[in-house]
């Protein structure tokens, strides 16, 4: 095949390494890889600056950083072309036509802006609306002039790709980017989509302790993916827990209650100082605790508005604040229950970003006059969200993961919109009227803790995670860290620079065959390797019950003392029924 592969970020190490021992794979098993890199064309605004933090700094460390981004890019790909030099070959004045076809972009207007037939205003406030954590198609005065670069970047990279097509006696078969959502990446998937290349996404794995020491193979985006490989694991895709899996599993449990990835939002778990939520909450003791765990709303807007996901179709309710105000009134008529309505921390200044979404202060205002049996819990309360599992009796999510997450603990998960799930929304009780979601919160609070919950989320993260997710050996991970060695590698970039990383990074993709033949077919990595259709059930849950205390020393501490009482029944209860 003739594979065409656009990585304009290669300082991202995380990112560019995996992408190149993928890329090497590709091209040892004989097919044409060729490769286009950044050339400084974006300097002053790009996905690495932001990655790095450096986003707002000054001129002298934007060109120190795409310094570092050309010299890292031509250790991984030595024989990438570049935007900037393909569009010096045109002798045309790019700058100038650039410029000139956006003078027009106003604040008000940008999302009606197209170019050769893409939406490109659209596309390129993909990764504005993240940045400003935006859950309405707005544009501040203020913020404008990042979105006209990012405009600006877009068209940049829409010419070099004309001129590549025109000049180059290469038409790919397929295309690929690390993150197919960042507007650049998004501009190059979709110019070569609509002349009939087939595209593909690079994204580190969902297991967070091993996350940039495994691949994911996307056809076209993230929930294009997610989506697929939920109908697979619903048509029968689920497999027999194994310890591997499971222990692979779990190790992402462990990376989430240390609270030192930046994609963990929770406060990490303190196993020697575990708050009283009761007392915190003013929670009377005969009132049962129903979580109703809020997702954050940019991410997910911003992919709806350039295109790259569809809005929900099923849910009960239109909104999370519809959501919020009536369980806020439900909890009046519910004088047994106690309602804890977590935020999500994203919607805060976290370690990831420093802005404080509009959605989240709206919430806020919402719950001024609630009942008082209705608590609201934000990350100034400094507690994890393992914290308030230990009392919760049900949990209501909207799309959060944190659902699943709680499930594997077996605490039952009531939704209110199934074609929002990034998981099969099957595995939890999933409404589709405002009287069955009712129904279903008696119904779980009924049913309690359950063995049967822990499994259905093992079987669906053993899918996800392991089955679907291919390993490398880049030595990025948490998992593979060496203290001292990890030390003195990041000595030594500080001397000679980040590029002196990659020769001791550069990995190797194991099971490089079925990874090739993913790409060649368009199959899932678990079609390929024909796993898939075997469950035992009785196996399964005896897998779970050995692995469950496991999981109890992960979240509540290794003295069983500490252990929920719920979590404990639940686990000596199945026992005696196996037994």
């Amino acid at each position: 095949m003739n594979i065409l592969v656009f990585s304009p970020f290669a300082r991202i190490l995380p990112h560019s390494v995996p992408e190149a021992g993928v890329y090497s794979q590709l091209r040892n098993a004989g097919h044409d890889v060729r490769i286009i890199s950044c050339g400084q064309i974006f300097q002053g605004q790009c996905i690495t600056l932001d990655a790095l933090g450096l986003a707002n700094s000054d001129l002298k460390t934007i060109k120190k950083t795409c310094a570092e981004c050309v010299s890292c890019s031509k250790k991984l790909f030595p024989d990438a072309q570049d935007i900037k030099s393909i569009l010096d070959k045109t002798g045309d004045d790019i700058a100038s036509k650039v410029r000139s076809l956006t003078k027009s972009i106003t604040a008000e207007n940008f999302a009606d802006f197209t170019y050769g037939g893409l939406p490109v205003g659209k596309i390129a406030a993909y990764q504005h609306m993240i940045n400003f954590k935006k859950f309405t198609p707005s544009i501040t005065e203020g913020e404008f002039p990042k979105f006209l670069r990012e405009a600006q970047n877009c068209l940049y990279v829409y010419f070099a790709l004309e001129a590549f097509s025109h000049t180059a006696d290469f038409k790919p078969d397929l295309v690929v980017t690390y993150n197919s959502l960042y507007g650049v990446n998004a501009i190059f998937c979709q110019f070569f989509a609509k002349n009939g290349s087939r595209v593909y996404s690079l994204h580190a794995g969902a297991n967070l302790n091993k996350a940039l020491d495994t691949i994911l193979i996307m056809n076209n985006n993230t929930f294009d993916y997610l989506t697929t490989l939920k109908a697979k694991y619903i048509g029968g895709g689920r497999t027999a827990l194994t310890e591997d899996k499971v222990t692979s599993v779990l190790s992402h449990f462990r990376e989430l209650a240390s609270g030192k990835s930046v994609f963990a939002y929770s406060k990490k778990v303190d196993h020697n100082k575990v708050p009283d939520i009761r007392s915190q909450f003013n929670i009377r003791k005969e009132r049962r605790i129903i979580l109703a765990a809020m997702s954050s709303y940019d991410e997910r807007f911003s992919a709806e508005y350039c295109g790259a996901l569809g809005k929900s179709k099923d849910a009960v309710f239109s909104t999370q604040i519809d959501w919020i105000s009536w369980l806020v009134k439900y909890a009046k008529t519910r004088d047994d229950l106690h309602f804890i309505i977590r935020l999500h921390p994203r919607e805060f200044p976290n370690k990831r970003e420093s802005v404080q979404s509009q959605h989240a202060m709206l919430v806020i205002e919402a719950l001024k006059h609630k009942p008082e049996n209705v608590s609201v819990n934000i990350p100034a309360d400094n507690l994890s969200l393992y914290d308030i599992a230990r009392e919760t009796d049900v949990t209501l999510t909207s799309w959060s993961s944190v659902g699943k997450e709680l499930m594997l603990l077996g605490i039952p998960l009531v939704l209110y919109t199934a074609d929002s799930q990034w998981y099969p929304p099957s595995l939890a009780m999933c409404a589709s009227t405002l009287e069955e979601y009712e129904s279903l919160i008696n119904d779980a609070l009924a049913s309690g803790w359950s063995v049967k919950n822990s499994i259905e989320v093992l079987r669906w993260l053993s899918f996800e995670t392991c089955d679907n997710t291919f390993q490398l050996t880049t030595r990025l991970s948490p998992a593979r860290k060496i203290r001292v060695i990890d030390f003195s590698r990041r000595v030594a970039a500080k001397i000679f620079g980040p590029s002196f990383l990659v020769n001791s990074r550069i990995g190797r993709v194991i099971e490089a065959k079925a990874l090739i033949a993913a790409m060649e077919t368009g199959l899932t990595k678990s079609e390929v390797i024909n796993e898939s259709g075997v469950t035992n059930t009785s196996k399964d849950l005896e897998i779970t019950l050995q692995y469950l205390p496991r999981l109890g020393e992960i979240m509540f501490g290794k003295a069983r003392s500490a252990w929920p009482e719920k979590f404990l029944t639940m686990i000596n209860k199945s026992r005696t029924l196996t037994e």
